[in-house]
């Protein structure tokens, strides 16, 4: 059963943070709410000392918050700082994430709404936790910056906008839906999770990931699906050098061009390619793999760059054992 409050109206219509000819002070009868953003407002925000900020935060004695209340604190929040404050402020992040967390613990709520407005804010959600079978799901309308949802567990995230670096990173059975881009390691080390993002990926996308999908409708840069286990990556452009090098029982899906480097030092990996593919370096030391393509003319190029490094394995490893590990191309209709 999901124990939602929606807010229907936004009572700081469309007001940007910090500007002081939009900005009137804000009045609240909410005494509980009152109490809270005092202790916020009074706490003294080290961003050198992240982690002993998050055990303060973490352990702060305070009123347990519904998902409209918290709604509004960001909102007080947004409209009673400046935008650079904020965007260099962890402590925002740590009081959100505790009152989440909290709300979700002890008065059962599950779904939470939040505007960020034209705020960037750094490390929201980081190690927040649910439980298998009700996750918790989050619907932020705006930008969120770098470590989003890091360390995560059970939790579903909506973002309208771009997230910067390290989203997802660490995350355990979470889906993350990006209305636009993602920055650098987003998913790196997460399991069993799923990453939608309609935009473009930067560097190292899902590296290091057990079990997760990566679903990208624009195109990644390099280094993305490195060193990654049993985990899908579908992106419909092009994609970056040493794209899925170091990979075990993983499948990649590319729409475009694959860049140079690419699948090197694979195991049991596929690759299916939409497009043309970088020869340098391609599948270098790649043992089991199968590369398919609807394509003829990749699919003959493919045969032959397949062939060579095949040869190059009998070599090194022997005739019998370089044919074990021999690598496919396969055309597919």
């Amino acid at each position: 059963m999901n124990h939602t409050l929606e807010v229907i109206v936004n009572p700081f219509g469309d007001l940007k943070s910090g500007s002081p000819d939009n900005i009137k002070q804000v009045e609240t009868v909410d005494k509980v709410l009152s109490k809270v953003f005092e202790t916020y407002m009074n706490y003294k925000n080290n961003r050198d000392w992240f982690s002993k900020m998050q055990a303060e935060v973490s352990s702060l004695e305070l009123p347990v918050l519904n998902p409209d209340q918290i709604s509004t604190f960001l909102q007080m929040v947004v409209c009673k700082k400046e935008k650079a404050v904020l965007e260099d402020d962890y402590a925002t992040a740590l009081f959100l994430t505790k009152f989440v967390q909290d709300s979700y613990l002890q008065l059962k709520f599950d779904n939470f709404k939040l505007n960020s407005m034209d705020v960037v804010l750094y490390g929201v959600f980081d190690g927040l936790k649910a439980v298998e079978g009700k996750p918790i799901t989050i619907i932020l309308n705006g930008n969120a910056g770098h470590s989003f949802g890091t360390n995560s567990r059970f939790c579903n995230y909506s973002v309208t906008g771009n997230v910067d670096s390290d989203c997802g990173q660490a995350a355990v059975s979470c889906e993350f839906n990006i209305g636009k881009s993602a920055g650098s390691y987003c998913g790196y080390r997460s399991e069993d999770s799923i990453f939608n993002i309609n935009g473009n990926a930067v560097t190292n996308l899902g590296s290091n990931s057990v079990s997760s999908q990566f679903h990208v409708k624009g195109r990644c840069s390099g280094f993305c699906g490195m060193e990654a286990k049993y985990s899908l990556f579908n992106v419909s452009g092009d994609v970056g050098r040493f794209f899925g090098s170091r990979s075990e029982n993983s499948t990649y899906e590319i729409g475009g061009n694959l860049g140079r480097s690419s699948a090197q030092y694979t195991r049991h990996c596929i690759f299916y390619l939409g497009r043309d593919f970088d020869e340098f370096a391609f599948a270098g030391d790649a043992h089991y793999g199968i590369f398919r393509t609807k394509d003829k003319a990749v699919y003959e190029k493919l045969k032959i760059v397949l062939e060579k490094e095949n040869q190059t394995q009998e070599e090194h490893h022997g005739k019998a054992a370089g044919r074990e590990v021999a690598n496919k191309a396969e055309l597919i209709t």
